[in-house]
């Protein structure tokens, strides 16, 4: 056997530790997403005075959830996303909107995202941009919400754009209260 082949059966052997490695952190990360059953609300708006709206929502969890989008575009461009989602650890709520004008010189978006824990934990987190400019403009916010049986979190961001001349203020905030009840388990049926 020459250095070579001793070599390239060296690195087949760690290779294959490696991907077995690999594989069990997947398995063990699959299984601790399963048991955490978190309840998420995600939202987000953008709106531009050159005829673009867009808006997304969405609600991941083990309850019910309702989702809604809505844009117009024309001499006002309106976006709007709201996602609500109730699950046994809680209710969460994310709402972003966004509007912008051919004719008014600053294009606005806002969001906010609350989340309250049946264990009386609270988090709540909001977003606000002004983008003002003569030419182009735009403004978005998007932020989440999201809670399971320990903790409860929310984020915001907020930004956008203009031409050279003009300038972009934007705003978040972040909050959270810790629990106030004992952790119990919560019976939930369908």
């Amino acid at each position: 056997m020459t250095s070579a082949t001793a070599t390239l059966k060296l690195e087949t052997s760690r290779l294959h530790k490696l991907v077995v490695l690999g594989a069990a952190s997947a398995m063990s990360l699959m299984l601790l997403a399963s048991t955490a059953r978190a309840g998420e609300a995600s939202s987000s708006a953008t709106a531009s005075n050159l005829g673009t709206a867009a808006a997304t929502a969405g609600y991941n969890g083990d309850g019910r959830g309702y989702v809604q989008t809505q844009t117009r575009t024309g001499n006002v461009n309106v976006a709007r996303g709201v996602a609500v989602g109730v699950d046994q650890n809680g209710i969460t709520f994310s709402a972003s909107n966004a509007v912008a004008s051919r004719f008014l010189p600053a294009a606005v978006a806002s969001n906010l995202n609350i989340t309250i824990g049946f264990n009386g934990q609270v988090a709540s987190s909001g977003g606000f941009s002004v983008a003002q400019g003569p030419l182009q403009r735009t403004a978005s916010a998007g932020g989440f919400a999201s809670n399971n049986r320990l903790n409860a979190t929310a984020g915001s961001t907020a930004g956008g754009s203009t031409d050279r001349f003009g300038t972009v203020r934007a705003n978040t905030f972040s909050r959270s209260t810790p629990a106030r009840l004992p952790l119990t388990p919560l019976r939930w049926r369908r």
